[in-house]
């Protein structure tokens, strides 16, 4: 009672991020206090639920006295932190690997974790559930009004809909969460997903966040229409927070109803899985749930609204902080709460640098951790031809994950002033300005970082310390640039061949992007096509070049007039000479020996046959928006597997695949072609809103 009586005479009346220095030692005294008088309890009392319940709710929970309790002491389940993260490149991975349970085999609740009790029927009893995010400072208003937030969070719940319908879900997904096939048919994973039903045990709350939009400060911004569940901790130790998207209004919502379309939750699940399986960071998509309710939309912001039907996508991540999480507490000088964001994102996210003793050093470390995690997706992006189209820094992870997909796009013809996104007038997020908008949002974030690090810097200026970390994102970048265009063109040494004297561009890649960029050549078929050429052969003209390739350059569609091309010729045939010369170097002997088989191997791995063209996006929305979910299966199904060879490709490499051809022929074919030149330009296609 004396632990109880001081933490919450204490918690209860400071609530705001300038207490939390006061806050964090109560709550290791009550913690250590109360828990140790919860094990005389355990003995005495013959409730075990209570136990369970007071002791997960200390130590899972401990900045919410209230949700303790409030809480029931019905079958809750008891959660311990497993510190061993699953780490890849620094930062919790969601990983298509599996556990050693058998993803077709329900999991009991033993088999879930030391202590775990089911929490409730269905599939949701089954997982473990932490509300790490309660750590931060929580706005203490509970009501679901639009307003100015200085805290962290709010808890929201989500607003029922009238007939949610399972359209799409992610099987492996599912199996990385501890979920079966045979879940996704109950009807309560539905009705969890689509906002009707909660996870037993789990807090449902959306984020406060800001950011730079198209380079000017918005101010509060925040989750307007998404609101996170729960959180996951899987067996394995990995740690997963499940968001709704369209699932009703948050107190971010300024003058919108919290809701989405099916058109814009289709292409966030395709792309969002497209990306995942061709090797991007990027959050992933767990389901695609249809609301039975129409949603009023304009969609070219000029006053023309229509019905649409609505839905709900369920967006998962280790976590969905954002650059603009950290610039909002800064901009409104509350460093303690700016402070807080980094600290949990380093325990939480980085572990690998939380035992760095020094704060300084320690946040310093984290910014290096984000600015090459930065660096490393962008050039991932323009490896493939993504561009993302709202490069916000609200839009922007310190993960290094692609986060919020809304007019995104891939290149089809190569036009580096590409951007998809209708509204972007001043073509500030082309697919060319990706790599310096990234280090734009990097310096917007950094004035947050420097101001509660006690480096010594001018004022209006940041601390030799940021700079020296901002400054190397142009090598990293760079670096990695050169590497994955090496990989996607089957060369080791590509970034050796940049120098000073280059402009630190290898010129076999300058050279080549100036021939995509004036015949607006196929980018992503340009790269597929490339492996056709046989280095063991000596190409007397351009006319000799394989007719895969060639028609590539020349337009797939055949819309591209002779005489259009023709004057280009020279140059290309020069090209490809200088390429091929570097192959046979590169390969050598075992090359000529092997007929360069494991060069076409190591291309077609790295080079997707399947792009997720908005031309076909929008082929299967426009048939799902009357019902007809056929289109929008086999798409999904083509972009689960982007890499799959046709039998062209099959007989190049000389591979006999077990059932490859005939799932190429039924299945794929369809989706290995650009769009139709109309197609390519058309608002509302190839640009959205």
């Amino acid at each position: 009672n004396y632990y109880k009586r001081e933490f919450r005479s204490v918690c209860s009346s400071h609530t705001s991020s300038r207490m939390m220095r006061v806050r964090r030692p109560l709550q290791r005294r009550y913690r250590r206090g109360y828990a140790a008088n919860l094990i005389v309890l355990a003995v005495t009392i013959p409730s075990a639920a209570f136990f369970s319940t007071a002791y997960r709710r200390v130590l899972a929970s401990p900045g919410s006295l209230r949700a303790f309790q409030q809480s029931s002491l019905g079958s809750l389940t008891t959660v311990q932190r497993n510190p061993k993260i699953s780490l890849r490149e620094g930062k919790r991975s969601v990983s298509s690997e599996r556990s050693n349970l058998a993803c077709g085999a329900d999991v009991s609740a033993k088999e879930a974790g030391s202590g775990a009790k089911a929490a409730g029927g269905g599939p949701w009893g089954r997982v473990r559930i932490v509300n790490t995010f309660r750590e931060l400072p929580r706005d203490p208003e509970d009501s679901n009004q639009r307003r100015q937030v200085e805290a962290a969070y709010s808890d929201v719940e989500p607003t029922p809909v009238k007939d949610p319908k399972l359209i799409l879900h992610s099987s492996d997904l599912l199996c990385d969460l501890g979920l079966t096939e045979s879940d996704a048919e109950d009807p309560e994973f539905t009705k969890v997903l689509a906002g009707n039903a909660a996870i037993p045990d789990s807090i449902s709350w959306s984020m406060c966040y800001g950011g730079h939009q198209f380079g000017t400060w918005a101010g509060q911004l925040g989750d307007g229409r998404a609101i996170v569940l729960g959180e996951i901790e899987t067996t394995s130790g990995d740690h997963y927070e499940l968001q709704l998207k369209g699932a009703g209004p948050t107190p971010y919502s300024r003058r919108a109803d919290g809701r989405a379309v099916l058109r814009s939750s289709i292409r966030e699940f395709l792309c969002s899985e497209y990306m995942h399986h061709i090797g991007v960071p990027t959050t992933r998509a767990l389901s695609l749930i249809g609301t039975g309710e129409p949603v009023a939309r304009d969609f070219y912001y000029n006053g023309n609204v229509r019905l649409e039907p609505g839905a709900v996508v369920c967006r998962v991540a280790p976590s969905f902080l954002r650059f603009g999480s950290f610039q909002l507490p800064f901009s409104r000088g509350m460093p303690e709460l700016t402070e807080d964001l980094i600290e949990y994102n380093i325990e939480h996210d980085f572990p690998h640098i939380s035992s760095i003793p020094k704060q300084d050093q320690r946040i310093l470390a984290w910014f290096g951790e984000v600015v090459n995690n930065t660096a490393a997706l962008c050039a991932k992006w323009q490896s493939v031809g993504f561009v993302h189209g709202v490069l916000n820094t609200d839009n922007m992870s310190p993960l290094g994950i692609t986060i919020d997909y809304g007019p995104y796009g891939f290149l089809e013809g190569f036009d580096p002033n590409y951007t998809p996104n209708l509204s972007d007038q001043s073509l500030r997020y082309t697919y060319k300005n990706q790599p310096y908008i990234c280090k734009w949002n990097l310096y917007a974030l950094s004035g947050a970082v420097d101001s509660i690090l006690s480096f010594q810097s001018e004022p209006n200026s940041l601390s030799e310390e940021i700079s020296g970390v901002l400054e190397k994102y142009d090598d990293i970048f760079l670096e990695k640039f050169h590497n994955l265009f090496g990989e996607k063109l089957g060369l080791r040494n590509l970034h050796a061949m940049a120098s000073e004297e280059t402009k630190f561009q290898p010129p076999l890649l300058t050279s080549l992007f100036d021939l995509l960029s004036r015949e607006k050549v196929d980018f992503s078929l340009f790269f597929r096509r490339l492996p056709y050429l046989d280095p063991s052969k000596s190409y007397e003209s351009f006319s000799d070049i394989p007719g895969e390739l060639k028609a590539v350059i020349h337009g797939d569609s055949g819309e591209k007039a002779p005489e259009e091309v023709s004057e280009n010729l020279e140059d290309w045939y020069a090209w490809f000479q200088a390429y091929l010369k570097e192959v046979r170097e590169q390969e050598g002997e075992k090359g000529v020996l092997e007929g360069y088989r494991s060069w076409r191997d190591r291309m077609f791995a790295v080079n997707p046959r399947i792009v997720l063209r908005n031309y076909y996006a929008q082929e299967a929305i426009s048939l799902a928006e009357s019902g007809d979910f056929t289109t929008l299966n086999r798409l999904y199904e083509a972009v689960q597997k982007p890499f799959a060879l046709s039998e062209a490709e099959i007989a190049l490499v000389e591979k006999e695949i077990e059932g490859t051809k005939e799932f190429v022929s039924t299945r794929l074919d369809e989706y290995d072609r650009p769009a139709p030149l109309w197609a390519q330009t058309q608002p509302g296609i190839a640009q959205l809103s």
